[in-house]
């Protein structure tokens, strides 16, 4: 008979058919087990096994190793006397001496609350120590029950000489001794008295009734002083002089004595006399003035300023600085040490230089070299005689005169009509100078080639160049400057920009086009006047690499400040345009 073996909870997965023969109706089977691949289970191929959840076995242990790291009698030894090291200097509760306390030292922050750790979750992997039921040997140097229980001991101790966290009494702390200093003996401050009492205050009331009444109010008027002594050294009236009423003598005498660069004093005669006595040499250091006669006996010394009366005869005087008004002088011999000239003859050291009146007429005889100025109006000018290297200013000709021979003028303000002109030497203005006056600006300098010329400035006047056979020089549409171009590889059929826009004002014409398309597809291709602008032009451009070149006689404007444009017929890749031209304000 066979029976089928499967491995899964629900049956469905076969491992294999077990045989089994009957004996008297009944089924037998093999006495040991097999792995799927037939070996028997033995102490060389174990089975393994799994608890169910929740299930309990119970294991008997003769002994164990300890784990790696577990703490053994020995250490708990040294453990309990650490405990009973730290039990013997843990003080019991209440206050103490300092000998009797704990040292300490406040923390830089205190803490009023200690959050206790949360509940800590864990999910089982790996091996985990179970809980075994049933008696267990030790391991050689285990922990006993008798040594925990000193140590719970101790911890019990210590658990109650530790108060509760939070403020207490002295009864209820550790006694604690800060470390800067101890103290043998704690002494209790004594009774405070001698506390202020409403009684003592009436007594000082009183006292400051008394002081205020012997206070008389402060007056702050003026103050009288009914008699003071002199301080030492104040002057009295015994030595102060009588100086009397002015107009009246007086009785004392005040006299004014001089000091050497002192100030000096001013003395008035109040409109009559003054009179000096002085027997002897009287110097005079001031000027002295009197409506008066006033007489001075003196020696000259110095520079004198002397005012003169009229009708005066001076004999000889040698410097004079100014002299403000001669009425009239009789006889002047001399002038600056020189004697002076008088009446007709040769110009001499002493003859005087005069001023000639404005509306005085003088005869005169041309003699050397005159320059004339004429005044404004018609003043006329006679003949001019031959005078080379004379040079004549701005003169007006009247009309249908003839200049034989005019070698430089400056400037010609107006000029009606020139008959002949024999000789033009040269413009007022020089190639490469700074442009002026109206245009006169004709000729050209020939040259072999242009590409060797020295450029000018903006602004400046040039010459016209003509080549050694005298053709002029000269460039199509623009300068050079003035020229514009650009390409534009269009691929999409779309209005496509080739020339930018060259400013407000400014027109762009185009007198070169080239189109090449390299598509299999024939297009056509505008020239517009700006995106989506009107068609100035069209062109043809083949397939396969076909194309146009043109070029126009006369160039194609367009709008100032508005861009040149290309629109291909179609969507084809890729058509090439290229347009050259130049740019201009009209």
């Amino acid at each position: 008979m066979t029976f089928p073996i499967t491995k899964t909870a629900d049956h469905t997965v076969s491992v294999g058919d077990l045989m089994s023969t009957t004996v008297a109706s009944s089924y037998l089977f093999p006495t040991y087990l097999v792995t799927s691949d037939g070996t028997a289970i033995g102490a060389a191929n174990a089975i393994h096994v799994q608890p169910g959840t929740g299930a309990t076995w119970a294991i008997t242990v003769a002994s164990l190793p300890l784990p790696s790291g577990a703490a053994t009698s020995g250490n708990q030894v040294t453990e309990l006397a650490s405990l009973a090291s730290i039990d013997g200097k843990t003080p019991a509760l209440g206050q103490a001496l300092a000998a009797a306390s704990v040292p300490v030292v406040l923390t830089a922050a205190q803490l009023s609350t200690l959050a206790p750790l949360a509940t800590v979750a864990a999910t089982q992997s790996g091996t985990w120590n179970v809980g075994l039921t049933g008696t267990v040997a030790l391991p050689t140097g285990a922990s006993t029950e008798a040594k925990q229980d000193t140590g719970n001991s101790s911890l019990s101790s210590l658990d109650g000489k530790t108060p509760a966290l939070g403020q207490a009494l002295a009864a209820a702390s550790v006694p604690v001794v800060l470390t800067a200093s101890q103290l043998s003996t704690l002494t209790p401050p004594a009774a405070i008295s001698g506390f202020a009492t409403s009684a003592k205050q009436d007594t000082g009331n009183v006292s400051l009734a008394s002081i205020d009444g012997k206070i008389t109010a402060v007056n702050t008027g003026a103050v009288v002083v009914s008699s003071s002594a002199l301080p030492s050294g104040a002057a009295t009236a015994a030595k102060q002089p009588a100086i009397g009423t002015a107009g009246t003598p007086s009785s004392d005498v005040v006299s004014i004595q001089g000091v050497a660069s002192g100030t000096v004093v001013p003395i008035s005669d109040g409109g009559v006399s003054l009179t000096v006595d002085n027997a002897g040499t009287f110097a005079v250091q001031a000027v002295c003035t009197n409506a008066g006669t006033f007489l001075v006996q003196a020696a000259q010394s110095g520079t004198w300023t002397v005012g003169l009366s009229a009708a005066q005869t001076l004999d000889t005087v040698t410097t004079v600085g100014t002299v403000t008004t001669v009425s009239t002088v009789t006889n002047l011999s001399q002038l600056g040490g020189v004697a002076i000239a008088m009446g007709t003859g040769a110009r001499s050291t002493g003859t005087q230089r005069v001023t000639i009146a404005t509306d005085d007429v003088v005869p005169a005889s041309q003699s050397g070299t005159w320059t004339v100025g004429l005044s404004a109006g018609t003043n006329g000018i006679g003949k001019l005689t031959a005078n080379a290297g004379v040079t004549i200013g701005a003169v007006e000709i009247a009309a249908a005169q003839t200049l034989a021979t005019v070698t430089t003028v400056g400037t010609v303000t107006t000029c009606s009509t020139v008959t002949t002109v024999s000789t033009l030497t040269g413009g007022g203005v020089a190639h490469d100078g700074a442009d002026s006056g109206n245009p006169h600006k004709i000729g050209a300098k020939a040259v072999a080639g242009v590409s060797g010329q020295t450029k000018v400035a903006a602004g400046d006047r040039t010459d016209l160049l003509a080549g050694v056979d005298g053709l002029l020089v000269m460039q199509l549409n623009c300068s050079k400057e003035d020229i514009v171009s650009g390409v534009a590889a269009i691929t999409d059929g779309s209005n496509t920009s080739v020339i930018a826009q060259q400013g407000i004002g400014i027109k762009t014409y185009i007198t070169d086009i080239i189109i090449a398309n390299t598509s299999a597809t024939a297009v056509t291709v505008d020239i517009r006047d700006g995106v989506g602008g009107s068609v100035k032009a069209t062109f043809p451009a083949p397939a396969n690499t076909g194309g146009v070149v043109h070029s126009f006689k006369t160039p194609i404007p367009f709008t100032a400040g508005t861009e040149v444009c290309a629109d291909p017929s179609a969507a084809v890749s890729t058509v090439t345009v290229t347009l050259v031209g130049f740019k201009s304000k009209v």
